[in-house]
């Protein structure tokens, strides 16, 4: 028999394994995040951090409640273009940010007039992450109950009085951290496909979630709040504009191409040339956090190619990463997921997301 008949009646096999267990049984994600959670997790993320720890920064640098005003509505204009144009997924760097906020939050009243320990709130920042990747790990029903509390409690401090807000402000910013893009991202390829399983009991991805945590504690204990957004806006603004500038390539080549969503050229022509300037500015005012978020960046170029293009180097190498990944698997008791549960391809998705 041929190696390609062998493959497909091995597929055959595993389909008809599958057909005879029940779906408690078979090992995917399953839908249990209804329409209210789901609402709660579009409001954690966009009623987040960057309300309450702007102000202070634009007010400073504009001289002027007016001027500050202005560069407010400006920046809403731009948010709406951005909207329009590209679709944001959190980073273990920007959840360093809100969580650091959470914790300054948190231990500041108790330290008035003084100033707080820095230790103390790198401490209880920790802390909360620690919390919420638990939580995620354990169960997403969990997980979107405990959101939609915060987006209750957000919502009623709003109302009622400013403190509290800002406090679950952050929480909830945070537990809408987007680790299923990781795992699809291994899915397809892009990421080694030890981040593409799921907890064989739990139903949630663990090892992605295992991924981001040591990367946010690091990034916590080592930078402060205006650290964090210098080294963030960098590389958030330089990949929104080459995807934006990817999209106008797109429309350029291929314009009879069918578009589920099509933004206006001239929005698009606006917000990346906006976003090229940001860049540029980013480089100009802070040489030395741009640089380290330029080398951070490209710290991933060599580890793509030693965990997911290792065809190019030595067979031990292979030997070695296939060894630890399923030992890995073994340790935290995940597998790949026996049912599809994705209709379209994660490159579909992201392109028209990004609105080609």
């Amino acid at each position: 028999m041929s190696v390609h008949g062998q493959m497909g009646h091995t597929q055959v096999n595993k389909e008809d394994d599958n057909k005879k267990k029940t779906d408690e049984e078979l090992v995917h994600l399953r839908r249990e995040i209804g329409l209210l959670p789901a609402v709660s997790f579009i409001m954690g993320t966009v009623v987040g951090s960057g309300i309450f720890i702007a102000p202070k920064g634009v007010l400073m640098n504009s001289g002027s409640v007016g001027l500050s005003l202005l560069v407010w509505g400006l920046c809403g204009v731009l948010s709406l273009f951005e909207a329009l144009c590209y679709f944001l997924f959190i980073r273990p760097a920007a959840t360093s940010l809100v969580s650091l906020a959470f914790g300054r939050y948190v231990v500041e009243p108790f330290f008035v007039p003084c100033a707080a320990l820095t230790m103390l709130i790198k401490l209880v920042s920790i802390l909360g992450v620690t919390f919420l990747v638990a939580v995620n790990c354990l169960s997403v029903r969990m997980a979107s109950h405990i959101q939609v509390s915060l987006t209750f409690i957000k919502m009623l401090a709003l109302v009622l009085i400013l403190i509290p807000a800002v406090l679950w402000s952050k929480v909830g910013t945070r537990n809408s951290l987007s680790c299923r893009m990781l795992l699809v991202g291994a899915r397809e390829g892009y990421w080694p496909q030890i981040f593409s399983t799921i907890h064989i009991c739990r139903h949630t991805p663990l090892p992605a979630l295992l991924l981001m945590y040591p990367l946010m504690v690091i990034m916590l204990i080592n930078g402060d709040i205006s650290q964090l957004i210098s080294l963030t806006s960098f590389s958030h603004w330089f990949f929104i504009a080459l995807a934006t500038l990817g999209m106008l390539i797109h429309r350029y080549r291929f314009p009879l191409h069918p578009r589920p969503f099509k933004v206006p050229l001239v929005v698009a022509v606006i917000f990346t040339a906006v976003s090229f300037f940001i860049v540029g500015l980013s480089l100009y005012s802070d040489p030395w956090n741009t640089g380290c978020s330029c080398i951070l960046t490209l710290s991933g170029v060599p580890v793509y190619y030693m965990t997911v293009y290792h065809f190019c180097l030595p067979p031990t190498w292979r030997q070695i990463f296939n060894y630890c990944s399923k030992q890995l698997q073994i340790l935290l008791e995940v597998a790949q997921q026996e049912v599809k549960t994705c209709r379209y391809p994660a490159f579909y998705l992201y392109t028209s997301w990004i609105a080609s």
